[in-house]
């Protein structure tokens, strides 16, 4: 899935023993996942798009593709689609525009796992490609922060988009 792609991803680029041989056939899978006709399940495809810029085989194609059904994603997939974008240092205005809320966006986001916590992590991973000394990246980190009850974020998989998105803002921000 690109969750796991994501994950290995993540881990090989931190230094762990990744097995080339399964990453390979998952980059494979993934690249004929997003060119094939969407079905409508955006959320799936454009983080499988930001697995594969985190793999080194960004789909600049298809982001432009996705970026010009960007009024029909729901917001996690266009944070993600931004997400990919930044990644490979594409164009700010894309990323502004797959960035910038809605009112529809407020219904779209609580879901089974989805919620505002994550969403605003993803928001933070994209403004990070883009600029960790903006301060939009600075606003998102603070609200995020404030956003804690007793350090969850709500769900596990809230916890775990806000600690990648933190950890990857600290690393930008150190590094600069």
């Amino acid at each position: 899935s690109a969750y796991a792609g994501m994950v290995l991803a993540i881990a090989k680029a931190r230094g762990h023993a990744v097995p080339s041989r399964p990453l390979n056939r998952l980059k494979k899978y993934l690249i004929k996942f997003v060119k094939r006709p969407a079905d409508g399940n955006w959320r799936d495809r454009c983080l499988a798009l930001y697995t594969l810029a985190l793999l080194d085989a960004p789909q600049a194609a298809v982001h432009e593709k996705a970026f010009a059904q960007r009024d029909k994603l729901p917001e996690s997939a266009r944070a993600a689609l931004a997400m990919a974008i930044a990644k490979i240092n594409g164009p700010d205005e894309m990323i502004k525009a797959l960035l910038k809320r809605d009112a529809k966006d407020e219904k779209q986001a609580y879901e089974y796992y989805w919620n505002a916590n994550q969403q605003m992590a993803m928001h933070l991973l994209a403004r990070c490609g883009q600029d960790a000394e903006s301060p939009e990246a600075a606003k998102i980190a603070g609200t995020i922060t404030r956003a804690a009850r007793e350090g969850h974020w709500g769900t596990t998989f809230g916890n775990a988009w806000v600690i990648y998105a933190f950890t990857t803002y600290a690393g930008e921000i150190s590094a600069n």
